[in-house]
């Protein structure tokens, strides 16, 4: 019984130890990363991330916003080509229902 609960104490400290001395990048905002790879990726790799049809979103900018894109186009870059904001494509693309 000792035993057990020895190696249930050293895996506890292990799990709750090393994290604190590993050599992972201090003060990284995951969300931060996320919302960068999704301003980089292409409107159909978002889509998929979220689970929407890329042609839905697609219709959905050039319906809604007079944006024309491309799915093999970035959120920043369809905005950058369209003078808009990131947070407007966004709005759009979070506002598309899905089917």
């Amino acid at each position: 019984t000792m035993l057990s609960i020895g190696v249930g104490i050293l895996v506890v400290a292990l799990f709750a130890i090393v994290p604190m001395f590993s050599s992972q990048e201090k003060g990284v905002n995951p969300k931060g990363q996320i919302f960068g790879a999704m301003m980089n990726s292409p409107i159909e790799k978002v889509a998929t991330f979220l689970d929407m049809d890329s042609e839905l979103i697609l219709k959905n900018l050039s319906e809604k916003s007079h944006i024309i894109a491309s799915s093999k186009q970035s959120v920043s870059e369809i905005a950058q080509a369209n003078d808009k904001s990131n947070e407007e494509i966004l709005n759009v693309v979070f506002s598309t229902s899905k089917p």
